[in-house]
């Protein structure tokens, strides 16, 4: 990825859908831009683009070299609708809105030397031409990219789907209890999954290590954060539970509703991140509580619960429904004052 003399090497960078998937990408566009001079052409998908992801590319701050070039917004009514899960709609999204992309890149002043992806943005390898290498920038954790390079291997040796098998998933025996567990332990998972003769065996890209990536921080408008900070400040050490589903986790009105009375009903301390519900986009009807380990990572509840001890399964249809309240207040009370609670609480400092 080199560029010639007197030139600077040219980035296209393309997130997928969603301000998780933006702000990681334009914080490493950024260094790029800064510490390394590269122009970087950042592609943003329009097409259900909120107004948070809007404010973050359009910020007069962003690095000169930095362009941000919006990929006009599709239509995706005739393929979506208000039961398309979220993962399926972003990748709907995606393949629809890349149709154009080889036009896009073709009108760039100058041809990228190099395209970087999320780990959603695979579809790529459909229209790109071959001469621009492509690198993933995963931000999950080692023990999931370790899975998911191992997902090939799997898909081949499973008959029909995942979710239709009695179990857990489970990869073989040496690399699910031994290889994952060192790699959550090791200072060097990215030594260990380059070397493992497991993962040298199947086809395993060459791996960088990038980052830490810390997004700059931004400064507290007055009096936005003040009173709950404040009122933190006066609440006893861990008593107050923090609910929060994330930049995509919307809630329908009804289960809105009964969240807001099983939280009350519970009578435990308790700040909510609370988003307007839609009815048409309810992507947060999943529930998971637990200690830190369970917070920022997206993980099977079975794990969670059973294997690693820090979170509590609400178990729902599979079809999805309602969460009840009566179900919300049992395992707030279960997490925040019961001995199963307590218990999570040690477990990821053991």
């Amino acid at each position: 990825m080199m560029a010639k003399a007197g030139i600077k090497a040219h980035i296209a960078v393309l997130p997928s859908p969603g301000i998780g998937h933006v702000t990681p990408l334009l914080e490493l566009s950024k260094l790029l831009a800064s510490q390394h001079e590269c122009d970087v052409s950042f592609l943003n998908v329009t097409t259900e683009c909120s107004a948070a992801q809007k404010q973050l590319l359009q910020s007069p701050n962003l690095p000169s070299n930095i362009q941000v070039i919006d990929i006009p917004a599709v239509d995706l009514s005739s393929i979506v609708n208000d039961e398309t899960p979220v993962l399926t709609r972003l990748c709907l999204n995606l393949r629809e809105s890349l149709r154009p992309l080889n036009a896009i890149l073709s009108q760039l002043p100058h041809k990228p030397q190099a395209m970087i992806i999320d780990m959603f943005g695979t579809q790529v390898f459909d229209s790109i031409p071959d001469n621009i290498p492509v690198f993933t920038f995963f931000t999950a954790s080692a023990h999931l990219l370790a899975f998911s390079l191992f997902l090939p291997q799997l898909d081949r040796d499973v008959q029909g789907e995942f979710v239709d098998l009695p179990n857990p998933v489970q990869s073989r025996p040496h690399v699910n209890s031994h290889f994952t567990q060192h790699v959550a332990r090791s200072g060097t998972p990215h030594k260990a999954l380059a070397e493992h003769p497991f993962y040298r065996s199947i086809n395993t890209p060459p791996l960088y290590l990038v980052g830490p990536l810390i997004k700059e921080s931004e400064p507290v408008k007055e009096n936005e954060q003040e009173e709950c900070l404040a009122w933190l400040d006066k609440q006893p050490a861990g008593s107050v539970l923090f609910v929060t589903f994330g930049s995509g986790g919307v809630l329908s009105w009804e289960q809105q509703i009964e969240l807001a009375w099983g939280l009350e009903l519970s009578g435990v301390r308790f700040l909510w991140v609370v988003r307007a519900p839609n009815e048409a986009n309810a992507s947060a009807a999943f529930f998971k509580t637990g200690g830190d380990d369970a917070k920022e990572t997206w993980m099977n509840g079975a794990t969670v619960e059973e294997e690693l001890g820090v979170g509590v399964r609400v178990r729902v249809n599979r079809g999805g429904g309602l969460l009840p309240r009566d179900d919300i207040e049992r395992v707030v009370r279960m997490v925040m004052d019961g001995e199963e609670g307590k218990q999570m609480k040690l477990e990821p400092q053991s």
